[in-house]
């Protein structure tokens, strides 16, 4: 009986570990995006696409942000694609914004934080955010 409970109690801790380290050179480094919907009352939906200095998508996600969905966090994307321009779509407004520098260093990558402000009525807003975190993905 102790064993199995050792052995639960094990997995369970390695389980937390899923997806925050890499194992091997099947991972690449990655760019991250975040999307927060500030007021949360307000449904939006919500296009994010990011391009590269050639003007090729390098990143594309759309999603819905109400009460129940407040956050799109830590998605992903290889970490070589160069990112240059932020383009966001609210509920049909269109946003555009530079990518911005960052002073991430070693093995951290920059990421983005998207947050959606703008309540019933008004008009929305973007707001871009930088963070620096060590990510990975698995190459395709």
């Amino acid at each position: 009986m102790q064993r199995r409970a050792l052995l639960a109690s094990t997995s369970l801790a390695f389980a937390g570990f899923a997806g925050c380290t890499g194992f091997g050179p099947d991972t690449a480094p990655a760019h991250t995006v975040t999307v927060y919907n500030v007021d949360s009352e307000v449904t939006r939906e919500v296009t994010v696409r990011i391009e590269n200095d050639g003007g090729e998508t390098v990143f594309e996600r759309t999603a819905t942000f109400d009460a129940e969905n407040e956050a799109d966090e830590n998605v992903p994307f290889p970490e070589s694609a160069e990112p240059e321009t932020v383009f966001v779509t609210v509920n049909g407004t269109d946003f555009e914004r530079d990518w911005p520098m960052t002073d991430c260093d070693g093995e951290n990558w920059a990421g983005i934080e998207v947050r959606i402000r703008g309540g019933a009525g008004s008009a929305p807003s973007v707001e871009l955010g930088t963070r620096c975190q060590h990510v990975a993905t698995t190459p395709t």
